[in-house]
This record gives C-alpha cells, sequence and structure tokens, in this order.
C-alpha cells in the first residue's frame, strides 16, 4: 500500500516508485513483486539515506542557504536481478 509521500509511476513497460520528503526511516529492505498470468517475481533492494547536512546546522549558517541538493542525498543498491518477468 503507498503512503501519501509515495506515487508509482508507469511509463510503457517500466514502473519506478517516487518517494516524497523522503526520511531517514525510509531506509532499509525494500521488495519489489511482478507478476502476470505467467507467474511473478520478487526482487529486494536497499535504500540508504546518508546525511551530509550537520556541516549546514550550525547556528551561524542560515537555513534558506541550504543547498537544495543537500537536503537528501541517498542511494539505491539493488540485489541481483536474474530472470525477468514481461508485464504484458
Amino acid at each position: 500500500m503507498l503512503s501519501a509521500n509515495e506515487t508509482l509511476r508507469e511509463n510503457k513497460k517500466h514502473f519506478s516508485l517516487e518517494i516524497r520528503r523522503v526520511e531517514v526511516g525510509d531506509q532499509g529492505s525494500w521488495t519489489c513483486k511482478v507478476w502476470n498470468q505467467a507467474g511473478s517475481i520478487f526482487r529486494n533492494f536497499t535504500l540508504e539515506i546518508i546525511d551530509f547536512c550537520d556541516y549546514f546546522l550550525m547556528d551561524e549558517y542560515p537555513a534558506k542557504k541550504v543547498p537544495e541538493k543537500c537536503v537528501c542525498v541517498w542511494f539505491l543498491t539493488p540485489t541481483n536481478i536474474g530472470r525477468r518477468v514481461l508485464i504484458g
């Protein structure tokens, strides 16, 4: 079930999950399930949230000057893909 911060997007045979206002609590193991008449597969991946912003949290550095790219830096580490099931 998607939360209010999550959007599933479809573009032909490509799907993506967009997480707006990502938080440290969103990091961890995620599972993607794909299925069709031929069967289903699951793929796990890890979402890591890395915070580089401590430098900008000092009192003498105004919040309005914090670079937007510093707000959230994240990386996706997919596991081995293996056999694919096409959605059709």
